[in-house]
Order: structure tokens, then C-alpha cells, then sequence
């Protein structure tokens, strides 16, 4: 899963949100700077993308890719997920995606103080550039796809899958509201574990 999902997975937690969002740029020397309560939202983030490798569903949707995308699939698909999801948004949230997606880079902005120094920058750019408006179209995703390919040191071929998705995109949706159910679950569980005060249940 990428960040529109933990976002989504954080539940409007500010302390929660900071270290599911953070989890991507920190090393585990700079974790020790988190409060406990951010402490946990990393262990969330983490606890996201292990059950993500290990699940059925998403292997096959990985799988998929592999004759293209090698090596990289697994990153392929967790971008393809986020675009599902924006996709899907009614499916799984009342309230609508754009005033949703305001929401939380509000959340993101309000609370740079609890990321590192070294990420704040980041996280600011990434929420005043509107980020996740790349996860809500074809176009936005072959963007990012593009930018992806320009950066990696290796030879790869992010901008085909682009085109992958226009042809099998009904399996790859399947998969995901396959999917969705099982990892959200998970996420509610450990929450509920920490007794986290949000609306998650």
C-alpha cells in the first residue's frame, strides 16, 4: 500500500498519522525521536506493508506484473492500489474524496513539528503540490510512473504499467476490494490493541 492508504489507515490520529507517514523517511536512529504514540503509527506502517507481501490476493495482482516490471512489481502494485482506492473512495469513506484529501494534508501541515527535521520539508511539499491528485486518474498515475522511472539507477519500465492497468484494470480492481477488507481488519485489531480514540470501528 502507498501513502493515500496509510493515510487512510492512520484514522484522522494526528500522532498516528505522523508515524505511519513518517515510516518512509526515517532511519530507525531517527524513530527514537518519535513520541510513543508516533512510535506506533511506524509499527502500523510497518505492520501495512509486511501483511501486504505475505497476502495472497496482492501476490497475484504482483504476479501480474512481473513479466514487465520485475523486480519493481511490488512497488508497481502498491501505487495501482492507491489509484484503486481513490477510485473506489465510496466504497469505504463517507465523506467525499476531495474534501477528505484537504483534510488530511491539513492534518499533515498542523503537525510538522512531530516529524523529523529532516522529513518536514518533504511532507510539506508533498501536501502543498496536492500529491494525491496523481492516485485519481490514468494521466496522474503515468506521471508518477514517469518521474519513477527517470529516478531509479537501474534499468526499468515503470511507465508500461500505465498501460497494463487500462487493459486488466477489472482484475486488478477485484483484487483490491478483495484485498481491502482483509488488511483493514488487521489495522482495526492492532488500533484497537493501542485503544486508539478515533472512529475507526
Amino acid at each position: 500500500m502507498n501513502y493515500l492508504a496509510h493515510i487512510y489507515f492512520s484514522y484522522n490520529d494526528p500522532d498516528i498519522l505522523v508515524g505511519n507517514f513518517a515510516a518512509d523517511f526515517i532511519s530507525n536512529k531517527q524513530v527514537k525521536l518519535l513520541t510513543e504514540e508516533q512510535v506506533n503509527g511506524v509499527l502500523l506502517h510497518r505492520l501495512i506493508d509486511a501483511y501486504t507481501d505475505v497476502n495472497e490476493t496482492v501476490r497475484k495482482s504482483t504476479k501480474r506484473l512481473r513479466k514487465v516490471q520485475g523486480k519493481y512489481a511490488p512497488v508497481v502494485i502498491d501505487i495501482i492500489f492507491d489509484y484503486i482506492l481513490a477510485k473506489e473512495w465510496e466504497r469505504f469513506h463517507p465523506e467525499g474524496f476531495e474534501v477528505y484529501k484537504q483534510n488530511a494534508y491539513g492534518l499533515l501541515l498542523n503537525h510538522l513539528d512531530g516529524f523529523p527535521e529532516r522529513a518536514r520539508g518533504k511532507v510539506q511539499g508533498m501536501a502543498n503540490g496536492d500529491f494525491i491528485r496523481s492516485y485519481e486518474s490514468l494521466d496522474g498515475l503515468h506521471y508518477v510512473f514517469e518521474r519513477m522511472d527517470k529516478r531509479t539507477k537501474f534499468p526499468s519500465r515503470f511507465r508500461d504499467a500505465t498501460e497494463q492497468l487500462r487493459l486488466e484494470e477489472d482484475q486488478f480492481v477485484e483484487d483490491f476490494l478483495l484485498f481491502f477488507p482483509q488488511i483493514e481488519s488487521k489495522v482495526k485489531a492492532f488500533l484497537k490493541g493501542l485503544e486508539v480514540p478515533n472512529s475507526y470501528n
